[in-house]
């Protein structure tokens, strides 16, 4: 037996809109929109399915969310990182029991969760299995704005995982070369994407690459360009082997220096969240190091 989960969006009327997990991961990443429910809060439900032979033979769990879209049709889904941060409530000390802390739990909750009801629950049965009741018309899925993604066959699977290990490779090759050996790198592949038509475009690449490295490497060296303070809190596990992220903070700075500066603020602000199974780690980087797919913490709670 296998697990699934399947999503769907309840709409006002009462109708039911498949939303396929390419389309859910593609909204997780920020990389995907449903244009039709811009700016409105709409009833998703998460599925969670027993399979046999590939079919759905029960149903373990129904969980209702609130998702809100903005203009766009975008919307941030990180129901893990509020799990998480349930762990950031402040503790009761002494006789005083302070119930605020459950109050906002519950406040938050209501904000994100709604309850599934029996009628809902028969609506997923009909969809799920219309076979063993009452014939519905079929749910047809969301509409989003990202392309939908072209089959890749098992020959191709094994093709990518071959092309990421060596990119991999590639990677570690230049991790820990200096300044001087990235620069004459970056001009030897280059040199050899000129030379050899047949593997110049991946030489060219690599050169790119190799030459956006040294980048770096002379930015850390004169602090040029513009800067990201950042500070990450972490929760470890018991073993203090594994440790997820539960919020993360950056600011951009004019400059290395003023970087640093405000790491250091950001530090002081978030000290107190420091715990034996939570740190708080800060961090500088350069512009070229930035990337938009950081994790956004929305309604913090210490």
């Amino acid at each position: 037996m296998t697990i699934s989960v399947r999503w769907y969006l309840l709409e006002e009327g009462g109708s039911l809109r498949h939303v396929p997990m390419r389309v859910v991961s593609g909204i997780y990443r920020g990389t995907d929109a449903l244009p039709d429910y811009a700016g409105t809060t709409q009833r998703a439900i998460e599925v969670v399915l027993e399979n046999e032979d590939g079919k759905p033979v029960r149903m373990l769990d129904a969980r209702g969310r609130f998702w809100t879209f903005d203009a766009k049709g975008e919307t941030e889904l990180d129901d893990v990182n509020l799990w998480f941060r349930d762990l950031d409530l402040p503790k009761p000390r002494g006789k005083v029991v302070d119930l605020r802390p459950q109050i906002e739990k519950r406040q938050r909750r209501a904000r994100r969760f709604w309850d599934v009801t029996a009628e809902d629950l028969d609506r997923l049965t009909a969809v799920i299995w219309p076979w063993a009741g009452e014939t519905r018309e079929p749910v047809r899925a969301v509409r989003s704005t990202a392309p939908k993604v072209p089959p890749l066959p098992r020959e191709g699977q094994r093709a990518r995982d071959t092309i990421l290990s060596s990119i991999t490779d590639i990677s570690l090759a230049m991790e820990h070369l200096t300044e001087t050996a990235l620069k004459g790198l970056a001009y030897e592949l280059r040199r050899c994407a000129r030379l050899y038509v047949s593997e110049g475009p991946y030489c060219e690449a690599a050169g790119a690459e190799a030459e956006r490295r040294r980048e770096i490497r002379a930015r850390y060296r004169t602090g040029r360009g513009a800067w990201y303070a950042s500070v990450r809190v972490m929760h470890w596990d018991e073993a203090r082997h594994e440790a997820r992220e539960i919020d993360y903070v950056e600011e951009r700075c004019a400059s290395k220096d003023a970087a640093i500066d405000k790491a250091r603020a950001l530090l002081a602000e978030h000290a107190h969240r420091f715990a034996p199974d939570r740190t708080v780690e800060p961090e500088v980087f350069s512009e070229l190091e930035w990337s938009p797919l950081k994790l956004k913490a929305e309604d913090q709670d210490d």
